[in-house]
């Protein structure tokens, strides 16, 4: 119906102004899933609204918190969002939701969950599934992935929330070239993800919170295909395995602060990140690890000058180590939005640091005057950005 671009404007506008808004982080989240290298910013979003957000119904679909799920945005089951509409008051009851999809090519694909919330105490569950062959030789694609979301509110100041994420996947090459049979028909792999997350939040006041969230991912990947060899005029083909094993942990710790005239985000994160590369065939075999740490401190104040003018003046510090790499930027971060009812005004400049994070999930302020600051680029990239932009309603 046209309306993304409007919804992220709202959301920019209600995060920045108040960052504990989950209902504004999970408008981000859905708003994102239709802008390309925003996954970063779609996952990130939803924990923070999962972190934020009360004891609810709300379905959470097992595929909204992975990234480069492969599948082409719309496909039924691979939509982030059941089309719901939530009761104004919640109240004891369990809920039960679910889409599908069939098609040619053996494609076939499902989405469903069941939540539940009694007193103090909600829950989710989900189960994805998607196959297809597509549309040429070794193009196939089946994904399977569980989730089970479990939150208590033990009193009206914490609240503490689990989650489970598992994830399998197998497919063939599913890259596209302008020649659309340049492709590898021997190649394949093979994916399983294991996530597990804890995180809780403590208001001291209506206006003071403290949220904390701790990662662990087991991430295994194999890689498989044909590698031709030639030797002295003759050409022979080599079996060739390229497995990989991530895992690591991402702990992280935030303050929110806001009232009428500043909200103040300061947070601490650390990634501790060990990764195990082999390589095998019939002629050699290689084993490096390649292990990562990267530790951040940041601040965002965002000052509200009155209801139509919000300036955000921020700094971080990354702290990474990478093999023999080893550096430390600072990246200062300055917004400035101006907006009415029928014109929205923003500009920012700002410096970050793209690290590879085991979840690709976290709880820092995923954007700078509605400018994304995290994407998807080789580790330890330092990127500046400048960016301005004007919304006008015409009618």
């Amino acid at each position: 119906l046209g309306f993304q671009q409007r919804g992220l404007l709202e959301g920019w506008k209600s995060v920045n102004r108040d960052f504990s808004n989950y209902s504004a982080h999970r408008l981000l989240a859905d708003n994102y899933a239709a802008l390309p290298r925003h996954e970063i910013a779609r996952v990130s979003e939803l924990l923070q609204s999962q972190l934020l957000q009360p004891v609810n119904i709300t379905p959470i679909q097992p595929n909204l918190a992975e990234s480069n799920l492969l599948i082409l945005n719309g496909l039924g089951p691979a939509n982030l969002s059941f089309n719901e509409f939530n009761p104004l008051f919640e109240y004891n009851r369990i809920s039960f939701q679910t889409s599908g999809i069939y098609g040619s090519n053996n494609t076939l694909g499902d989405n469903a969950t069941i939540s539940g919330i009694q007193d103090s105490f909600s829950f989710n569950l989900g189960q994805f599934h998607y196959n297809t062959d597509g549309f040429r030789e070794n193009n196939f694609l089946k994904s399977d992935i569980y989730n089970a979301f479990f939150q208590n509110q033990f009193s009206d100041k914490f609240n503490l929330q689990f989650e489970y994420r598992h994830e399998e996947r197998k497919n063939g090459d599913l890259g596209l070239g302008f020649n659309l049979n340049n492709f590898n028909a021997d190649f394949n792999e093979r994916r399983k993800i294991d996530t597990y997350r804890i995180g809780g939040r403590y208001e001291f006041n209506e206006n003071s919170a403290i949220v904390g969230s701790l990662i662990y991912q087991d991430v295994d990947i194999v890689d498989n295909t044909i590698e031709q060899r030639s030797f002295s005029g003759f050409s022979f083909a080599i079996p060739l395995q390229i497995s990989s094993n991530r895992n690591g942990f991402i702990s992280e710790l935030q303050h929110i602060y806001n009232n009428k005239s500043i909200n103040i985000i300061n947070g601490f994160g650390n990634i501790d990140q060990q990764n195990k590369i082999a390589t095998h065939s019939q002629d050699i075999s290689i084993v490096s690890n390649l292990d990562l740490t990267r530790t951040n401190f940041y601040n965002y104040s965002k000052i509200k000058f009155d209801k139509n003018i919000l300036a955000t003046l921020g700094l971080s510090i990354d702290i990474y180590k990478n093999g023999a790499v080893r550096q430390t930027p600072l990246n200062p971060k300055l917004g400035l939005e101006w907006g009415n009812s029928i014109t929205n005004f923003r500009a920012a400049v700002f410096r970050s640091t793209s690290v590879a994070r085991t979840a690709n999930q976290t709880i820092e302020p995923t954007q700078v005057a509605g400018f994304n600051q995290f994407f998807d680029d080789p580790d330890g990239s330092t990127v500046w950005r400048y960016g301005a932009g004007l919304d006008h309603r015409f009618s």
